[in-house]
């Protein structure tokens, strides 16, 4: 489930040079970048895609304390 990637420049010799984060990697043919995700194949960047980044499940109140102390109505 990957996919070639957009931020990187092609290098001579096969390298690219990353720019998905600040570290900036160079990484060689067959090796893989200090994320240890993104890795040259044959002079491309592949990156994961497809792949669930996060989850978040928020209360259906935000604010417990309207339950104690209601606005007041006139």
């Amino acid at each position: 489930m990957t996919v070639e990637g957009e931020l990187y420049e092609k290098l001579e010799g096969g390298d690219v040079r990353c720019y998905a984060c600040g570290h900036r990697c160079l990484v060689r043919p067959g090796r893989r970048g200090i994320c240890q995700v993104r890795f040259n194949r044959e002079g491309k960047l592949y990156v994961p895609w497809g792949y669930v980044a996060a989850l978040q499940l928020d209360p259906s109140r935000r604010n417990p304390s309207s339950m104690f102390c209601p606005a007041p109505t006139y």
